[in-house]
């Protein structure tokens, strides 16, 4: 007789109560998971229109003053006085930088 192919003896007096709560449980996880996958459609669209709201602040921002603080990308963060990129370890970011425009 192979392993295991036997009926399995379940003696247990809590058995029946422990498959209810299993049973409920089950239930409970089946919409967590649909929440989850919910929430996970919601960041993605979320990402997007973040990073659309980005470019259009850089675009708007380009060639103004508020440039660096709004638009730049992080490695053409600009001095104040030729629009040359900074190479000492300017510290601003802007907000495009941040969302990865």
């Amino acid at each position: 007789e192979a392993i295991g192919a036997s009926n399995p003896n379940y003696s247990s007096p809590d058995l029946k109560t422990l498959t209810e709560q299993f049973t409920v449980l089950r239930g409970r996880l089946n919409t967590l998971v649909v929440a989850l996958a919910e929430h996970h459609d919601a960041m993605i669209r979320l990402n997007k229109t973040r990073s659309s709201v980005a470019r259009a602040i850089s675009d708007i921002s380009e060639k103004s003053p508020i440039y660096v603080y709004a638009g730049a990308p992080q490695p053409a963060i600009m001095t104040a006085d030729d629009d040359i990129p900074e190479d000492e370890g300017e510290t601003t970011v802007s907000y495009a930088s941040v969302h990865s425009v």
